[in-house]
Formats: C-alpha cells, structure tokens, sequence
C-alpha cells in the first residue's frame, strides 16, 4: 500500500484510459465508507448534450459505476480516501486536503 497525495491520485484515475479502478471514499449523505468499481470515459446511456456545469470546479469527477445499481455517477474528489489501479492500492495521505 502506497501513500500518495490527492492530485497524484487523480492523475492515476485519469490515465487508466477506460480501465476499470476501485475507489472508497465517504458519502455526504450518512457518512459511511463506500466502495466503488468504476471506469472514466464510458459513453453508454449519453445523449450528447453534455453537462450544465464543469464537474472539476466542484470537485467532482465523472464515472461509470460498474455492477448493480451501476451507471453514470459523480465521485466526490474531497472526500476520496483510497484508490485501487491495475491492482496496485494508494491510500490518500490527507484525504480532506482540497486537491
């Protein structure tokens, strides 16, 4: 288990190019830890027109939830806490740093 920072984090999220990752972090609804399986840049299910708003100025990223109840989702960036990526896990090291 690896320790990285938050930006480091994303920057592997984001050269997966469509692999599939495991991510945990903390809901804002209840507070508990989940876990996802996910994949960036699935276009299943889109209809072209695209967002209202930029999903990074918020601190959200865009995903694809794999398995029940999957489909297009917004991962909360802040309250990330691990990530798994070709089988290698990376703990955040200040998980509620903004990134």
């Amino acid at each position: 288990m690896n320790n990285i920072t938050k930006k480091e984090a994303i920057e592997r999220l984001a050269r997966t190019n469509g692999r599939v990752f495991n991510a945990v972090y903390t809901t804002r609804k209840s507070g508990a830890m989940c876990q996802v399986n996910a994949r960036l840049g699935v276009r299943k299910g889109v209809k072209g027109v695209g967002r209202s708003f930029d999903p990074a100025s918020k601190g959200l990223l865009g995903i694809y939830k794999m398995g029940r109840g999957g489909g297009h989702r917004l991962l909360n960036l802040r309250a990330l806490h691990s990530v798994t990526v070709d089988g290698e896990k990376y703990t955040i090291s200040n998980p509620f740093d903004d990134a």
